[in-house]
């Protein structure tokens, strides 16, 4: 597949384009083994868009939905490359087993860059604009910031008939590392002011002003899951993973590093049911996660881009959904998190 799409939005002045190119195959070597290829590279460049904010604690009259605010004539526009590609191995083994290989990567580069509105400079108050719609122009930029992410799973998955239930499981193990790697610096700088209704005064100003954070991710997960139909229409759903995690940050500043490093592991369980009722499928989980909470990467922060700490998540989640046959879906959701 190859694509080219130009992008221009109803709010003015934030036209852009996008390429891609991706390729799909799949190689079947013999009768049971297949391998599955999969690339795509795709680029996208557009200048950003501001969200209006409160003029001192109220909000602004109707405005122009397509009135780009904050855009300056040295407005840049920001640029995302991808590039990602995986490659499995699928194995049938005996009695309907089969076994799962895969690794998959992505790297990312990025150009960030935006004039955005931020506060108010007669009051000192940066939460919001100004009574009279003025604001203040600030000019971002962080230049060549690389993500990479890679993955590899091996899984091996079947059925088994234990005191006539029928048991369907798997066994996983995964390895997965993300690294991101900024700039050693990045631009924040005043750039000037204008107003809801436009003018003011600006100039670009991309001197580096803030050191930038890298991180590092490692994590390493054993998973067993089973389905077990209880019946034609009912089934429960349980599954128990294995976290270790090691996860890092360190700031781009020679004089102050400021190191962060959390490591540990952490048993994250999980369980579900769903049953058939008449046409509609009803179904209930309760499951576990790992979070990690990072502080954003702004120079307005002491700790910028600091890695803050790793926690457990809690969701449970009740729902009802229609038949695929209907020319309508839906479903209901009810979702609590801790």
């Amino acid at each position: 597949n190859a694509a080219h799409e130009d992008l221009k939005p109803y709010v003015q002045n934030a036209t852009g384009s996008r390429d891609l190119v991706s390729l799909a195959l799949d190689w079947r070597l013999k009768p049971g083994t297949v391998i599955d290829v999969e690339f795509e590279n795709s680029r996208r460049e557009q200048v950003g868009v501001n969200g209006y904010s409160l003029l001192a604690g109220k909000l602004p009259e109707p405005v122009d939905p397509s009135r780009n605010l904050t855009y300056q004539s040295w407005t840049m526009p920001g640029v995302f490359n991808a590039l990602t590609g995986s490659v499995r191995l699928r194995q049938s083994l005996d009695h309907g087993w089969q076994w799962t290989t895969q690794y998959g990567a992505q790297r990312l580069k990025t150009d960030d860059r935006l004039t955005f509105g931020y506060g108010c400079t007669s009051s000192g108050d940066y939460t919001q604009y100004c009574a009279n719609g003025e604001l203040e122009l600030s000019d971002y930029r962080s230049e060549n910031e690389r993500r990479l992410s890679d993955v590899l799973q091996t899984e091996v998955s079947g059925s088994v008939q234990l005191n006539e239930l029928k048991h369907n499981l798997s066994f996983g193990v995964l390895r997965q590392r993300q690294l991101d790697r900024l700039p050693s610096q990045q631009a924040w700088n005043y750039a000037g002011s204008t107003t809801l209704s436009g003018g003011g005064s600006s100039s670009a100003d991309d001197h580096l002003s803030g050191f930038n954070t890298n991180r590092s991710e490692y994590a390493t997960e054993f998973s067993i899951k089973d389905r077990v139909e209880l019946s034609a229409t009912t089934s429960l759903w349980t599954g128990l993973r294995h976290v270790g995690f090691n996860r890092s940050s360190e700031k781009n500043d020679p004089t102050a590093p400021n190191h962060k490093q959390y490591t540990g592991g952490m048993n994250v369980p999980w369980i579900g049911a769903s049953t058939q009722v008449n046409a509609w499928m009803l179904y209930a989980s309760h499951g576990h996660g790992v979070e990690q909470f990072v502080a954003p990467n702004s120079v307005t922060y002491a700790n910028a881009g600091e890695q803050l700490g790793v926690k457990r998540t809690r969701q449970t989640e009740i729902g009802l959904r229609s038949p695929a046959t209907q020319a309508l879906q839906g479903s209901r959701r009810l979702r609590v998190h801790a």
